[in-house]
């Protein structure tokens, strides 16, 4: 009877100290609130870099009980690009459904083998713990080395095979590869065997490997269709207009 009494006194305190948490997040922002992040881009140097794409993504992470693990869902973005001074804002509305904030940087180099514009990440951030600090959320990002951060014209950047090695940080790319054509192809999740039935080997696989994810986009240039997978679940598509790869003869 004892054991019965203390497990009780154990499950109630720990029940209140967790709903005492949630309500520290829920007085935090109301549904319906403006959040706003903001901050500045620069290089090694201390250099504000102008023209560079920022991507606000806003999204779900909970436990799939389908899949027996947490997953990434109901993905949002907002895209902004910084200004001469290296400076991004965004503005979105608050709602608790949402619990996963990342802010992705880049640019659009040229693809040499199709002759494609596609977009290069060269840094992206977990700012969860930031938002929940409060708004405005003041985050400035420092982009290391890339071959992609020069002043080249679009067309003249070319996207390496090799891959791009950086600081191994939990924030930071470690490393990125393109892969110009799919002399061989696997497939595991439910997703990515679903989009292959359906769409067949893609004409190009681009993946970019971070500490604790992988993130895969399969390109069918002459059907206008870009996959862009996380851990194997599709997270976006992405059309454009179909374009015919360029003849290496």
């Amino acid at each position: 009877m004892k054991t019965t009494r203390c497990g009780g006194v154990v499950l109630l305190a720990t029940a209140l100290f967790f709903f005492a948490l949630s309500g520290v997040e829920a007085a935090l922002y109301r549904d319906g609130e403006k959040i706003e992040v903001r901050g500045v881009v620069t290089d090694a140097e201390g250099t504000p870099i102008p023209d560079l794409t920022v991507n606000l993504e806003i999204a779900r992470y909970a436990f799939d009980w389908k899949k027996f693990r947490k997953t990434r869902h109901d993905v949002n973005k907002a895209t902004t690009t910084t200004d001469a001074e290296g400076a991004y804002a965004f503005e979105w509305t608050w709602y608790d459904h949402y619990n996963d904030f990342q802010l992705i940087v880049g640019l659009m180099v040229r693809d040499p083998d199709f002759g494609q514009d596609v977009f290069q990440t060269v840094h992206r951030q977990n700012i969860a713990s930031r938002v929940g600090q409060g708004s405005p959320v003041v985050i400035d990002m420092e982009v290391g080395q890339s071959p992609f951060l020069d002043t080249q014209p679009v067309a003249d950047q070319p996207i390496e095979s090799e891959p791009i090695e950086s600081e191994p940080l939990d924030s930071e790319l470690v490393d990125t590869k393109a892969t110009p054509g799919v002399s061989s192809f696997e497939y595991a999740s439910d997703d990515e065997s679903r989009i292959y039935d359906e769409m067949g080997r893609p004409d190009k696989v681009q993946t970019l490997e971070y500490p604790d994810y992988d993130e895969v986009t399969w390109w069918y240039f002459d059907k206008g269709k870009a996959y862009r997978f996380r851990d194997g679940e599709l997270q976006q598509v992405v059309n454009f207009e179909p374009v015919t790869p360029i003849d290496p003869n």
